[in-house]
């Protein structure tokens, strides 16, 4: 927290830097507005944010802020051991259960014992016990039910292919239906015609 504060008798920007120093006439109050604190009636530091350094240090507080973790790691692995200890003093006493059985103890044991130490904030709290909604959104949505628009899709793929298919296989068909005999007279005569004209 860097408490006590450094003094200082008024605000200045150095130049070389530009750091910008607020006054500040008391060692252990953070800046504040006083409107601002009068309206939100909660705690603050404000700061002016126009150094690289700054920003980079604000972002840094931001990612970690909103991405930690409720227990660390060695905190869960304690608790899950400790849910193994009591397993296998449960073992002892009663050797019935068939593994599948323990393992679900044993899973459910460790999940309790983490779940149980998890820090919750107050108005997490708050907001479970007047059953507020967890979320709020300016639109409404519906449900598409991706898996029956696929299932017909691929149905009217697989129609639509048959029909080509059937479609070639007519043509093919045609193409080697057999020819009467009139037709293949007439159709040497034809041939006979364009070889004997004079070009």
């Amino acid at each position: 927290m860097r408490m006590p504060r450094v003094l200082v008798k008024t605000s200045n920007i150095d130049l070389s830097t530009g750091q910008i120093t607020m006054r500040r006439s008391h060692p252990w109050i953070n800046n504040f507005n006083e409107w601002l604190i009068g309206a939100c009636r909660s705690n603050m530091d404000i700061k002016f944010i126009l150094s690289g350094n700054d920003a980079k240090a604000l972002v840094y507080y931001i990612t970690d802020y909103v991405t930690k973790s409720t227990l660390a790691f060695h905190d869960m692995f304690a608790l899950a051991q400790q849910g193994v200890k009591s397993i296998e003093q449960q073992r002892v006493t009663n050797s019935i259960d068939n593994a599948i059985e323990k393992s679900r103890k044993l899973v459910l044991r460790c999940y309790n014992m983490i779940a149980s130490q998890q820090e919750v904030s107050g108005v997490q709290v708050a907001s479970y016990l007047m059953n507020y909604d967890d979320h709020y959104t300016t639109h409404t949505f519906r449900n598409l039910f991706l898996i029956s628009i696929e299932n017909y899709l691929q149905a009217e793929l697989s129609k639509a292919r048959l029909q080509e298919k059937d479609i070639d296989e007519e043509r093919l068909e045609d193409m080697t239906t057999p020819i009467d005999e009139e037709q293949e007279e007439d159709t040497k005569q034809t041939e006979e015609q364009f070889l004997l004209e004079p070009t």
